[in-house]
């Protein structure tokens, strides 16, 4: 695997995120038919809003909640604007504040269609448990208004109700709908339609079963089944066509069967934004492959796949990007930092689903602007750690990391992580240099810790240099000190043998990939490696999802969380409520290069060693045989600068 040195996190806010599907449905609260600005502020939040510009917009109406002297009409479009328009930044929170403030300053503010488009918004883009606890809160709640009831029980459809939850709660819904505007009907089929894609496949099929007799043609069971046609159109095209016989003439937006139709006919699309040109160009070559044979086994299975390829090496690959189909939404990549900026700064976020091939995002910024869909530093740390302190319950540790930018996070993780489990850590930098001075590094340790030596230390740098690293280190290894590498000990152990320092038998290191446990088929075509397997397993996921327009960001992860159901080749990435990716990382020894860890051979080995060292060079403590224990008890990471430590 590549150097995970080279992406860099992520340092400013992203772009607005635009639920391209609720916009498409939604009928914004004030049109053109509005009064006359009645002071330049006004007119000013009108324009931004008007353009899109969805940032500048909170901004400016956020500042109107608190300008006296506009009119009333004024202040509750503010109130409206801002929630509807914090809501597609990322921030529902700030969003439902306002209309909290509204509801303060008129409580029948509930019934308005304005401020029930706003509650809609703002709970669709909370996190999915957020979601579902604003939207019970209002549907069992019999003095609501009905149609704000109504848009709750759009949400619980998608996210939460049971088939028998959702056949319990059909007619009153279909009463709700009955009694709305007629104007207001298309919107309605149009929302339940976006939601239902996130509903699971047993629960709808359970609910499209047990229809009563006569209901087919009545909202909600219609929307359900045209859903469920969308989902047969490509799969059992004879079936879709019979579902969608039953409902047709059903629908007050009578476009809406031919549109949902129409774009699931036309196949999955799947988008990759790599280098196909200059340095790194080979990654993303890999990852094509990796690609193309899941579009070929996805198509012999009957699923068609457009496979759109970008490459981000060309000066207009972000019109390129603009320029594809609308229901080519869900996108792999890039690659780069910096090219995530450029997409982020042309709004590319706001019309697609970006999984970003990079190990971190912002706080905050994961699950709500974009996702992931690669392993992370916390990724190596979580999967070291569950073999040092979960497994064999160590918790006296060490962390002896090159003082600069990637060994310091990494170095950070770890001792967070590590005293979040009860263990004990004492950290020590060294210069990266190659003038580096391990054997100083130990002495301090073994200061700090009065003699003791760490059950296990975690070592974040590269392979080459484990040989040096570990032979200074031997003054703080017992003859079972346990060595926990990172991901960056892959990209050498392929092709390097192990180093015969002390305690390479104990060592570990985690991986994204198993390359003992390669399908035939990746193998076939040439050497499998990480980037071919992500490729691999990113289109099939992408067609799990099954998008064709973009939902909003609770949506993107409730698919998300659909689709990580698929058998994985690469180690399996899962995806927790609030849309941050977890990689459940494989452990491996370097013995022949790359071994898949077994548990109980490597504690029995590490039982079976001497439990101190008879080397040259050991401790005193050491060779006396007198380690004790170091208490369990989590304190301060003791920081020790090396000469030369940056």
């Amino acid at each position: 695997m590549a150097d995970s040195r080279q992406y860099r996190p992520l340092q400013a806010l992203l772009a607005l995120l635009l639920c391209l599907s609720l916009t498409a449905c939604m009928t914004l609260p004030f049109g053109s038919g509005m009064a006359p600005a009645s002071i330049p502020a006004v007119e000013e939040a009108r324009k931004a809003w008007t353009a899109g510009n969805m940032a500048r917009a909170e901004k400016l109406y956020g500042a109107l909640i608190r300008t006296a002297g506009i009119t009333q009409a004024e202040k509750r479009e503010a109130w409206s604007r801002h929630a509807t328009a914090a809501a597609r930044n990322g921030r529902p929170g700030e969003g439902l504040k306002s209309l909290q403030a509204w509801l303060k300053a008129e409580p029948g503010a509930r019934a308005e269609a304005a401020w029930q488009d706003a509650w809609f918004t703002c709970a669709q883009a909370s996190p999915p448990a957020r979601a579902t606890a604003l939207a019970k809160a209002i549907w069992q709640d019999a003095t609501m208004p009905e149609l704000l009831r109504l848009h709750a029980a759009f949400i619980l459809t998608g996210r939460s109700f049971t088939t028998q939850q959702i056949l319990q709660a059909a007619p009153r819904m279909s009463a709700m709908y009955a009694h709305a505007p007629s104007s207001r009907r298309p919107a309605l089929e149009q929302r339940l339609l976006a939601e239902a894609r996130c509903t699971s496949s047993a629960v709808l099929s359970g609910v499209i079963k047990a229809i009563p007799a006569g209901k087919d043609a009545t909202f909600p069971y219609s929307v359900l089944i045209l859903e469920q046609a969308r989902r047969l159109a490509r799969s059992q095209p004879d079936q879709s066509a019979a579902l969608l016989a039953r409902v047709r003439g059903a629908f007050a937006d009578k476009s809406l069967p031919d549109k949902a139709l129409k774009r699931a006919q036309e196949g999955v699309c799947v988008v990759l934004a790599l280098p196909g040109s200059g340095s790194v160009s080979a990654i993303g070559r890999r990852v094509g492959a990796g690609a193309a044979l899941a579009q070929q086994e996805l198509e012999q299975k009957g699923t068609q796949v457009q496979l759109e390829t970008i490459d981000t090496e060309q000066p207009d690959w972000l019109s390129q990007l603009a320029s594809l189909p609308p229901q080519c939404v869900v996108v792999g990549g890039p690659l780069r930092a910096g090219n995530f900026q450029k997409m982020k700064s042309a709004g590319t976020l706001s019309r697609h689903a970006v999984f970003a091939f990079m190990p971190q995002l912002n706080a905050g910024e994961e699950g709500n602007l974009a996702w992931r869909f690669f392993p992370s530093p916390q990724d190596q740390v979580d999967a070291v750690l569950r073999l040092a302190a979960d497994d064999l319950g160590l918790r006296s540790l060490a962390s002896v990391y090159p003082e600069e930018g990637y060994g310091r996070r990494m170095n950070e993780l770890f001792t967070q992580a590590a005293q979040q489990r009860g263990a004990r850590v004492l950290s020590a930098g060294y210069a990266p240099s190659a003038g580096a001075n391990p054997e100083e590094a130990a002495g301090r340790l073994l200061q700090d810790s009065n003699g003791e030596l760490p059950e296990a230390i975690f070592l974040p740098d590269s392979w080459k240099k484990m040989d040096r690293l570990v032979k200074g280190l031997l003054p703080c290894l017992s003859g079972r000190t346990v060595l926990l590498g990172t991901a960056l000990w892959e990209q050498s152990l392929s092709t390097s043998s192990a180093p015969q320092a002390k305690n390479m038998e104990l060592a570990v290191f985690p991986a994204a990939w198993n390359p003992r446990s390669v399908p035939t088929s990746l193998a076939a075509g040439g050497r499998a490696d990480f980037w071919k397997l992500l490729g691999y397993d990113f289109v099939r996921f992408a067609a799990a999802m099954n998008m064709d327009d973009r939902p909003d960001a609770a949506g993107i992860t409730a698919r998300a969380r659909n689709a990580q159901q698929q058998a994985w080749t690469m180690a399996p990435i899962s995806w927790d409520g609030q849309g941050v990716a977890h990689q459940a990382m494989q452990l491996f020894t370097p013995a022949a290069g790359m071994t898949p860890l077994n548990i109980d051979s490597f504690r029995l080995l590490r039982q079976n060693r001497p439990d101190m060292t008879q080397e040259d060079g050991a401790s005193p403590a050491a060779q006396d045989g007198q380690q004790q224990p170091l208490s369990t008890t989590p304190r301060s990471t003791h920081k020790l600068q090396l000469p030369g430590a940056r």
